[in-house]
């Protein structure tokens, strides 16, 4: 289960370079990718016991 928790760590730290250097925000498709990524970090955290 680590590993899926340092891709997750990966995938946050690519979006918010990813969201910082965003011209053109669009903030519903962030909110929804936001909420993606907490929901799994919540599934992880629970799974790891």
């Amino acid at each position: 289960m680590s590993e899926a928790k340092e891709e997750l760590k990966w995938a946050v730290r690519e979006l918010n370079y990813w969201l910082y250097n965003d011209p053109n925000p669009d903030p519903t498709l962030y909110r929804c990718i936001i909420t993606v990524v907490r929901q799994m970090e919540k599934i992880l955290l629970w799974t790891e016991g």
